[in-house]
């Protein structure tokens, strides 16, 4: 039975118009380069309007010395210059519109939310620096608590549960859905739960979607967005709430997205965190603004910055904004970036402020790295046998907590423990002491979850790791290896054991012949597939194709004997946006990417530090079952 995969494809236009003025413009280290046209000099950035038509700010110290040198030649801006003619009409600005009563239904008209604040420049280029710590509240007591929510279909949507009050252990989530053939339920409700509600409140019920984003306790300030739609939870206005933690949520104010009315996609609301009462960071598509929500002003900007997941420092002060390679670090009061940490492979990584604001983890793939931010240094940095997966975040100041490596010990380089989330659990809530989830599936009621994690075996098994030493690993730096190869006539095997090489190198390992520890790289084809294309851009709109794909697979297994103590495999497959060349087929664009890919073994990371089997069968797996850890 052939496999079906479901991809979109898309035909691009490709115009460039030229413009006047344009010159390239440079950064300091000389890799990175456009060609645009300066449109504004404000404080220490410049705002440069690219030849493809994108308007980016960039901070005037990361450009090249010839551009500072050009910019400072640029007249002296006129202080009284600019300004607006004055008009009897009355003044419009965004305003929340309609009491607060109308706020929530389908008679409000709210207007659209601006995008004019102070550009942030971003560069991954800006040098390491200390960061001052900043600290969230002191945490409250964990207290373990199941709350029942209800039973909900498969096309329900619940949100990450969101803390209210600390000292209550109270919690809130949301949950919607939208009507269709195969029941016509369309909702959107708010939930309270704590230890002492074993039933879930509902305090806000509407019959339009609702998503909760964030709470901001100190003044019982809520963020919702109401009227997205299903499942890719796009379109919406964002809406500031009062009084949640009592259980009598009030709006405050309704704003549309920017470009809500743009046609095509509907603007998505990607991350939302509340800043204070008032202010609040919000990503909508690719771009971040800071808001005030009550006044509706755009403050800061970071247009078309296209970031990986976005996370906020516990005194919400600081935002950490993955990119390829780097992590930049923005000062929300101030409106500038401070620095950009570098992370060990070109690659985007998730990333967590530890509790207490002094360090920054970021994890992509099986490797980690966490920074001491006032030191402006990389604290432990390594790479485990398993691909850790999501980042839930931080549960202490020590220990990360993952969705597929489980607890990961930084300071020792090894996961502890897995713990297996029941589905549905992409952003559980993690905080010291435990992790608050969602239990249930669409055949038995929802529920909300709060269990301690780390639990005492996994301190146990830490301990014992710790006192164990280097003892208690099969291979470390200087460990002996031989390199094996087996692959396909007509790929280049130096090219693959060059490439072992170069993985086992950058692991501190040995080659040798002779040794008992063995990598084995492999170069196969998987069998034939079936690939439906969907055209999404160009005519005919919606039309469907087929083409067939035999994927190259590679693999790399290092063993010891009869153990195989690591392994990895990849297959080859089709991006799923696929682009389309001029007068190219939908099968000639896929057979483009049937190709071996003997250089992967050079980009593999191999963890330098594997723990002896008998040691690794110590550190055992819990799932939920009875709402409580299963060992």
């Amino acid at each position: 039975m052939p496999y079906w995969v479901f991809a979109f494809l898309i035909l691009l236009p490709v115009s460039l118009h030229a413009e006047e003025e344009l010159r390239t413009w440079t950064d300091q280290t000389g890799k990175f380069q456009i060609e645009a046209r300066l449109h504004e000099v404000k404080g220490n950035q410049v705002t440069l309007h690219t030849k493809d038509g994108r308007e980016i700010a960039v901070a005037i110290d990361v450009l090249s010395e010839k551009d500072q040198a050009l910019l400072k030649k640029q007249p002296a801006a006129n202080p009284f210059g600019g300004g607006t003619m004055l008009s009897n009409k009355p003044e419009t600005k965004p305003t929340p519109t309609g009491p607060p009563q109308e706020l929530l239904t389908k008679e409000a008209m709210p207007t659209e939310l601006p995008v004019g604040g102070q550009p942030i420049g971003l560069s991954i280029n800006s040098e390491p620096t200390a960061i001052a710590a900043d600290p969230g509240p002191a945490a409250a007591t964990f207290h373990p608590f199941s709350t029942e929510l209800e039973k909900v279909d498969a096309y329900a949507k619940l949100s990450r549960p969101v803390l209210v009050e600390p000292e209550q252990a109270l919690y809130a989530i949301s949950v919607h859905r939208v009507g269709n053939s195969v029941s016509p339920d369309h909702f959107g409700r708010l939930y309270l739960a704590s230890p002492q509600h074993p039933e879930g409140q509902v305090v806000l019920d509407l019959p339009e979607t609702l998503v909760l984003l964030d709470h901001y306790p100190a003044t019982d300030r809520t963020l919702i967005v109401v009227g997205v739609d299903s499942p890719s939870q796009r379109g919406g206005d964002l809406v500031l709430l009062e009084g949640l933690a009592a259980g009598m949520p009030t709006a405050l104010a309704r704003w549309h997205l920017p470009e809500w009315q743009k046609p095509g996609f509907k603007p998505k609301v990607e991350y939302a965190r509340l800043l204070d009462s008032e202010k609040a960071v919000v990503q909508v598509n690719s771009s971040i603004y800071v808001w005030d929500l009550q006044a509706g002003k755009s403050i800061f900007t970071m247009k078309d910055a296209r970031p990986g997941k976005l996370q906020l420092s516990g005194g919400q002060r600081y935002l950490a904004i993955p990119n390829r390679g780097a992590v930049c670090v923005v000062d929300l009061k101030e409106g500038k970036q401070l620095c950009a940490l570098p992370f060990s492979t070109p690659t985007t990584p998730e990333v967590a402020f530890s509790p207490d604001g002094t360090k920054l983890a970021m994890i992509a793939g099986n490797q980690y790295q966490t920074w001491n931010l006032p030191e402006a240094s990389v604290q432990h940095e390594g790479t485990i046998a398993q691909t850790m997966g999501v980042f839930f975040g931080w549960l202490d100041d020590e220990l990360l907590l993952t969705q597929m490596g489980g607890v990961i010990d930084p300071a020792l380089g090894a996961s502890l423990w897995r713990y297996t989330l029941p589905p549905g659990n992409e952003t559980p809530t993690t905080q010291p002491g435990g992790v608050v989830m969602l239990n249930g599936s669409s055949t038995t009621p929802k529920s909300m979850l709060a269990v301690e994690v780390p639990h005492a075996p996994v301190k146990a098994v830490r301990q014992k790791l710790a006192d164990g030493g280097d003892d208690i690993f099969l291979t470390r730096s200087g460990t002996e290896v031989a390199l094996k190869v087996e692959s396909l006539p007509d790929v280049d095997e130096k090219i693959i054991l060059d490439g072992l090489k170069t993985a086992v190198e950058r692991a501190g390992w040995v080659v040798n012949p002779d040794a008992s520890i063995v990598l084995v790289a492999k170069i196969d084809r998987a069998d034939e597939i079936n690939l439906n294309f969907r055209f999404i851009g160009g005519a005919p709109a919606g039309a469907q194709q087929t083409a067939r794909l035999k994927p190259y697979t590679n693999s790399l297994e290092i063993r010891h004997g009869d153990d195989i103590l690591w392994k990895r495999h990849r297959e080859n497959m089709v991006p799923r946006l696929l682009r389309i060349e001029d007068g190219e087929t939908v099968q000639q664009a896929v057979t483009r990417y049937e190709r071996a890919d003997p250089e992967y073994f050079s980009r593999l990371q191999i963890p330098p530090r594997i723990l002896k089997p008998e040691v690794s069968q110590s550190i055992g797996r819990s799932t939920i079952q009875d709402q409580k850890w299963r060992d």
